[in-house]
């Protein structure tokens, strides 16, 4: 059944989406640093146009567009690493993601934002693998809407956005031929797609005058507060690799 996240955040705000045609500001207690309203809008989007076409809200027919992530997610983990690797690696690659109790059951298939997440990573990650942006501008490649989208699932996404848009301007600058200026002037249309994302999760933060006091202001504390957790991310993934249950 759904957990915290697939009532909570989502399949409410997909519930005043439906019957509403827009989330307004009609549930957001006013003066209250609520964390929950100012997270993004693409999954409870999409659960309200599935119930609009459906032609009606029902809790339980939402459950299908997680399982819809989760092909989506294998199927670019698997594009992406035939990318490197040959067919039968990229196959089992593919299939020890798909075995995974932790993407395959609980919060997964409970409603956490965590796999529409991640299917748009792997999907960014193939994109860029691929490497196939076209000459007129870049929109047309999947790979700016895919960064753009990042920031539309989970407050996280703004990392993970920023950590790929950076990735790209390295690449630019190490990888022949170079020439970061003239790769802007080729691609500005794929950045202008991925500057939209940005301006429309901020615009969506400025309009509901709210903020998720998870992550705290850029100052120096906050800075420091993180550095000395830096080592605590691959610390916890390294224990979770290498527990076989």
């Amino acid at each position: 059944s759904y957990l915290w996240d697939g009532y909570q955040i989502w399949g409410t705000k997909a519930l005043v989406m439906y019957h509403h045609g827009a989330l307004g500001k009609q549930w957001v207690a006013p003066g209250e640093q609520e964390r929950l309203v100012s997270y993004p809008h693409m999954v409870p989007l999409y659960e309200a146009l599935v119930a609009k076409v459906q032609g009606v809200f029902d809790w339980e027919a939402l459950k299908p567009v997680f399982g819809l992530f989760y092909l989506s997610l294998l199927v670019s983990t698997f594009h992406a690493a035939r990318l490197l690797v040959s067919r039968p690696i990229a196959l089992a690659a593919t299939s020890l993601l798909a075995l995974l109790p932790a993407v395959s059951t609980r919060f997964s298939v409970g409603g956490y934002a965590d796999m529409p997440q991640s299917a748009l990573v792997a999907g960014t990650v193939a994109a860029l693998l691929e490497n196939c942006l076209p000459a007129d501008g870049g929109w047309r490649s999947p790979a700016p809407w895919l960064i753009g989208g990042l920031m539309l699932v989970k407050s996280e996404g703004m990392l993970l956005a920023v950590i790929a848009s950076t990735t790209v301007v390295v690449c630019w600058r190490l990888v022949p031929p170079t020439g970061v200026l003239a790769r802007f002037r080729r691609y500005r249309g794929a950045i202008a797609v991925v500057i939209g994302g940005l301006a429309t999760r901020w615009l969506s933060i400025i309009w509901l005058q709210s903020h998720d006091p998870t992550y705290g202001p850029l100052d120096r504390n906050h800075f420091a507060h993180a550095y000395e957790n830096l080592l605590v991310v691959p610390r916890t993934c390294v224990q979770q690799m290498l527990n076989l249950s």
